[in-house]
Protein backbone atom coordinates (compact mmCIF):
# COMPACT_ATOMS: atom_id res chain seq x y z
CA UNK A 1 0.00 0.00 0.00
CA UNK A 2 1.33 3.45 -0.88
CA UNK A 3 1.75 5.93 1.94
CA UNK A 4 0.12 9.34 1.32
CA UNK A 5 2.74 12.00 0.66
CA UNK A 6 0.70 14.95 1.88
CA UNK A 7 -0.22 16.08 5.36
CA UNK A 8 -3.87 15.40 6.16
CA UNK A 9 -5.09 17.35 9.17
CA UNK A 10 -6.81 15.09 11.74
CA UNK A 11 -7.69 12.41 9.24
CA UNK A 12 -7.26 9.85 11.99
CA UNK A 13 -7.12 10.46 15.73
CA UNK A 14 -7.57 8.39 18.85
CA UNK A 15 -11.24 7.89 19.61
CA UNK A 16 -10.91 6.76 23.22
CA UNK A 17 -8.92 4.71 25.70
CA UNK A 18 -10.79 1.97 27.59
CA UNK A 19 -9.76 1.27 31.16
CA UNK A 20 -10.96 -1.12 33.87
CA UNK A 21 -11.50 -0.30 37.53
CA UNK A 22 -13.03 -2.02 40.55
CA UNK A 23 -14.35 1.32 41.91
CA UNK A 24 -15.82 3.69 39.33
CA UNK A 25 -16.71 6.40 41.86
CA UNK A 26 -13.14 6.57 43.21
CA UNK A 27 -11.74 6.57 39.66
CA UNK A 28 -14.06 9.40 38.61
CA UNK A 29 -13.29 11.55 41.67
CA UNK A 30 -9.55 11.30 41.03
CA UNK A 31 -9.66 12.20 37.32
CA UNK A 32 -12.32 14.89 37.83
CA UNK A 33 -10.47 16.50 40.77
CA UNK A 34 -6.94 16.32 39.38
CA UNK A 35 -7.39 16.68 35.60
CA UNK A 36 -10.76 18.49 35.55
CA UNK A 37 -12.23 15.75 33.37
CA UNK A 38 -16.00 15.58 33.21
CA UNK A 39 -18.18 12.51 33.38
CA UNK A 40 -20.60 12.84 30.48
CA UNK A 41 -22.37 9.50 30.78
CA UNK A 42 -22.76 6.53 33.12
CA UNK A 43 -24.43 3.40 31.81
CA UNK A 44 -25.81 0.54 33.94
CA UNK A 45 -26.29 -2.17 31.31
CA UNK A 46 -27.85 -5.54 32.02
CA UNK A 47 -26.18 -8.80 31.04
CA UNK A 48 -22.69 -7.37 30.60
CA UNK A 49 -19.43 -8.53 32.28
CA UNK A 50 -19.14 -5.13 33.98
CA UNK A 51 -21.36 -3.25 36.44
CA UNK A 52 -21.17 0.27 35.01
CA UNK A 53 -19.52 2.16 32.18
CA UNK A 54 -18.58 5.83 32.37
CA UNK A 55 -17.35 8.20 29.68
CA UNK A 56 -14.99 10.91 30.90
CA UNK A 57 -13.75 13.71 28.67
CA UNK A 58 -12.08 17.09 28.71
CA UNK A 59 -14.24 20.24 28.83
CA UNK A 60 -14.30 20.50 25.03
CA UNK A 61 -14.91 16.82 24.44
CA UNK A 62 -12.20 16.51 21.79
CA UNK A 63 -8.82 15.79 23.33
CA UNK A 64 -9.43 13.12 25.97
CA UNK A 65 -12.01 10.36 26.04
CA UNK A 66 -11.78 7.64 28.66
CA UNK A 67 -14.26 4.76 28.65
CA UNK A 68 -14.08 3.29 32.12
CA UNK A 69 -15.61 -0.10 32.87
CA UNK A 70 -16.34 -0.97 36.51
CA UNK A 71 -15.60 -4.66 37.02
CA UNK A 72 -16.22 -5.75 40.63
CA UNK A 73 -13.09 -7.29 42.16
CA UNK A 74 -10.86 -6.23 39.26
CA UNK A 75 -7.12 -5.97 39.89
CA UNK A 76 -4.57 -5.40 37.17
CA UNK A 77 -2.21 -8.00 38.58
CA UNK A 78 0.63 -5.85 37.23
CA UNK A 79 1.59 -3.35 39.93
CA UNK A 80 4.98 -2.75 38.30
CA UNK A 81 6.31 0.78 37.86
CA UNK A 82 8.80 -0.09 35.11
CA UNK A 83 7.91 0.80 31.52
CA UNK A 84 7.50 -2.36 29.47
CA UNK A 85 6.40 -4.54 32.38
CA UNK A 86 2.91 -3.16 32.98
CA UNK A 87 0.86 -5.10 30.47
CA UNK A 88 -0.50 -4.25 27.03
CA UNK A 89 -1.38 -0.66 27.88
CA UNK A 90 1.75 0.65 29.50
CA UNK A 91 0.61 4.13 30.52
CA UNK A 92 -1.41 7.20 29.64
CA UNK A 93 0.34 10.51 29.12
CA UNK A 94 -1.71 13.62 29.80
CA UNK A 95 -0.48 16.79 28.11
CA UNK A 96 -0.52 20.24 29.72
CA UNK A 97 -0.48 22.94 27.06
CA UNK A 98 1.55 25.46 29.05
CA UNK A 99 3.87 25.59 32.09
CA UNK A 100 1.25 27.17 34.38
CA UNK A 101 -1.24 24.37 33.71
CA UNK A 102 1.53 21.79 34.13
CA UNK A 103 2.41 23.27 37.52
CA UNK A 104 -1.25 23.46 38.61
CA UNK A 105 -1.98 19.83 37.69
CA UNK A 106 1.28 18.72 39.32
CA UNK A 107 0.20 20.44 42.55
CA UNK A 108 -3.16 18.66 42.42
CA UNK A 109 -1.42 15.32 41.85
CA UNK A 110 0.77 15.92 44.91
CA UNK A 111 -2.24 17.03 46.99
CA UNK A 112 -4.08 13.85 45.96
CA UNK A 113 -1.11 11.77 47.14
CA UNK A 114 -0.63 10.42 43.62
CA UNK A 115 2.81 11.90 42.88
CA UNK A 116 5.97 13.17 44.52
CA UNK A 117 5.87 16.11 42.12
CA UNK A 118 9.38 15.40 40.86
CA UNK A 119 9.76 16.79 37.33
CA UNK A 120 11.73 14.62 34.90
CA UNK A 121 13.51 16.15 31.92
CA UNK A 122 12.82 13.83 28.98
CA UNK A 123 14.40 15.83 26.20
CA UNK A 124 11.57 17.41 24.21
CA UNK A 125 9.17 17.10 27.13
CA UNK A 126 9.03 17.52 30.89
CA UNK A 127 7.15 14.84 32.80
CA UNK A 128 5.71 14.09 36.24
CA UNK A 129 4.91 10.48 37.10
CA UNK A 130 1.77 9.60 39.05
CA UNK A 131 -0.15 6.55 40.22
CA UNK A 132 -3.94 6.57 39.88
CA UNK A 133 -6.32 5.09 42.48
CA UNK A 134 -6.15 1.65 40.84
CA UNK A 135 -2.34 1.59 40.98
CA UNK A 136 -1.79 2.32 37.28
CA UNK A 137 1.35 4.35 36.54
CA UNK A 138 0.85 7.30 34.17
CA UNK A 139 2.43 10.67 33.51
CA UNK A 140 1.67 14.32 32.97
CA UNK A 141 3.83 15.99 30.37
CA UNK A 142 4.42 19.36 28.78
CA UNK A 143 6.72 20.71 26.13
CA UNK A 144 10.28 21.50 27.20
CA UNK A 145 10.86 24.95 25.63
CA UNK A 146 14.63 24.81 26.14
CA UNK A 147 15.21 21.44 24.44
CA UNK A 148 17.05 21.33 21.12
CA UNK A 149 17.74 18.19 19.04
CA UNK A 150 21.11 16.64 19.77
CA UNK A 151 23.39 14.20 17.97
CA UNK A 152 21.19 11.22 18.80
CA UNK A 153 18.04 12.91 17.45
CA UNK A 154 16.89 12.37 13.89
CA UNK A 155 14.09 14.72 12.79
CA UNK A 156 12.63 12.83 9.81
CA UNK A 157 9.89 15.34 8.91
CA UNK A 158 11.01 18.89 9.82
CA UNK A 159 7.72 20.54 8.76
CA UNK A 160 5.55 18.21 10.83
CA UNK A 161 8.02 18.42 13.73
CA UNK A 162 7.72 22.22 13.73
CA UNK A 163 3.91 22.02 13.71
CA UNK A 164 4.02 19.63 16.67
CA UNK A 165 6.43 21.90 18.54
CA UNK A 166 4.24 24.93 17.83
CA UNK A 167 1.17 23.04 19.05
CA UNK A 168 3.00 22.06 22.20
CA UNK A 169 3.76 18.37 21.72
Amino acid sequence: MDRPEHFVRRAVAFGHVSLLTADLDRFRRFYEDVFALRTVMIDHPDGMPFRRLAVLTDAIGESIRLLVFEVPGYTSGLPDDVIGRRGRLDHLAFHAADPDEFDAVTRRLVEAGASSGEVNDLGPSRSVLFVDPDGAHHNLQTRNPTWRPGRSTEITDPDLWQRLRTFGA
